[in-house]
């Protein structure tokens, strides 16, 4: 080898090296992943791979986390710690699906060694209408743990997560703040008059409530809630438009006979007829939340009393027949009026 050749080769490993830490010096300030405590420096932080960044925080609380919450986007801004401040954490995720949840709960039991005694289940009209593909890590499906914060934070992904943490360019409306807990960042306003989006079409597909019941058996929780996230009074109308409204009613009162509480907090009521509480109709805004989380709060310890707007129906307590009725009638109250006056239309005492 010539001189000239050896030192082309050192130039070439030096810059190798100070690109390799430069870039892994980057990510571990930002810490997009959250394989520590995010981002502090803009104290932004955005929801960038969540199946991942989930898994990397409840590895470090799994000490005290005795309670999971499942679900998809809407999901995410459930506040765990208005659940329980300690016990609770929210591992839902964007665009989750019913048929990899299971995996997930495998995971945090037989990897991370979880005994949990609660599990909170979202109820969403996408897993009954559409059978997407899932994205589930290898990790996950091999029952290890994730990479280290050292491979992680050596790749050109990583580095371009903190670069838009640099420049505040989130994927999402959601955020997280140094808690781990999501909050709103947007300015976009929901209307009604405008195409809905994240709708639902089709025929219910057969075999999604028995994933449901996999799930229950793969957690083994003794206390399971199923919740039904709000929805717009106007996307619920636009499944009645499509005549699917029924046969999704139907599917979910199912899960009745699972023998656990089942709330649904999309009947149509003067939250979900509020446009301000919700930028697209889909996703309710953190104070909406809240409620719902102090409603499953109250089901878990089995205080059923009413809230605010009679906001959260147990359908335990009703027919089939009569949740159904009861869902139609309040649409049509709500689609046909301006939503005054509904405490005089069958509103039912939640024991």
């Amino acid at each position: 080898m010539n001189k000239t050749f050896l030192r082309s080769l050192a130039l070439f490993t030096v810059t190798v090296l100070l690109v390799l830490s430069s870039v892994f010096t980057i990510n571990l300030i930002f810490d997009p992943l959250w394989y520590f405590n995010g981002n502090t420096v803009t104290k932004r932080n955005f929801g960038f791979n969540e199946r991942l960044t989930k898994i990397n925080q409840l590895i470090k609380k799994r000490d005290t986390v005795d309670c999971l919450i499942f679900g998809s986007s809407r999901a995410t801004i459930l506040p765990a710690a208005k659940i329980d401040a300690n016990k609770c954490f929210n591992l839902a995720f964007s665009a989750g699906r019913i048929n990899e949840f299971s995996d997930y709960a495998d995971y945090a039991n037989s990897v991370l060694n979880l005994s949990i005694s609660t599990s909170i289940i979202a109820v969403e009209p996408q897993n009954y209408f559409s059978s997407l593909s899932t994205n589930i890590p290898r990790f996950i499906k091999k029952r290890s743990y994730p990479d280290s914060f050292w491979q992680s934070y050596l790749t050109v992904d990583s580095l371009v997560y903190s670069l838009r943490l640099f420049a505040g360019l989130s994927p999402l409306e959601r955020e997280f703040d140094e808690n781990f807990s999501v909050f709103i960042n947007t300015t976009a306003k929901f209307n009604p008059n405008k195409p809905l989006v994240q709708t639902v079409e089709g025929k219910v597909i057969s075999g999604v409530n028995d994933k449901y019941n996999e799930l229950l058996l793969v957690i083994g929780a003794e206390k399971n809630i199923f919740y039904i996230p709000p929805l717009s009074v106007w996307h619920m109308e636009d499944m009645r438009k499509k005549g699917i409204l029924n046969s999704y009613l139907q599917s979910i009162y199912q899960l009745v006979q699972t023998g656990s509480q089942v709330i649904d907090f999309s009947v149509a009521n003067d939250v979900t007829h509020t446009v301000e509480n919700t930028y697209d109709g889909s996703h309710f805004s953190v104070e909406v939340n809240e409620l719902i989380a102090k409603r499953i709060a109250l089901a878990l310890n089995n205080e059923n009393q009413k809230i605010e707007n009679d906001f959260g129906v147990i359908i335990n307590n009703l027919s089939m027949a009569e949740y159904i009725q009861l869902h139609n009638e309040r649409l049509s109250y709500f689609i046909n009026t301006d939503g005054a006056g509904l405490a005089s239309i069958h509103l039912k005492e939640l024991d």
